[in-house]
């Protein structure tokens, strides 16, 4: 995955807001590769059928859900 200096210069914002930690250039590529790689690796598309079966089970099981 190649990304532009704008999607480089986006994750080094994003992190530096939730980590409190300034990356360097590198390094921030080198994590944002990481980060796409495991979204990559671990996100898998559902069809609409699957989707609407996993909104009504949540439907369905919503009272059962912690509330805070």
């Amino acid at each position: 995955m190649q990304f532009s200096d704008e999607q480089i210069n986006k994750f080094m914002e994003l992190y530096e807001s939730s980590f409190g930690e300034k990356l360097e250039r590198k390094v921030a590529f080198e994590y944002a590769e990481k980060l796409y790689r495991a979204m990559e690796l671990t996100y898998v598309q559902i069809s609409v059928d699957d989707m609407d079966k996993l909104q009504a089970r949540r439907k369905e099981t919503e009272n059962l859900t912690i509330k805070k």
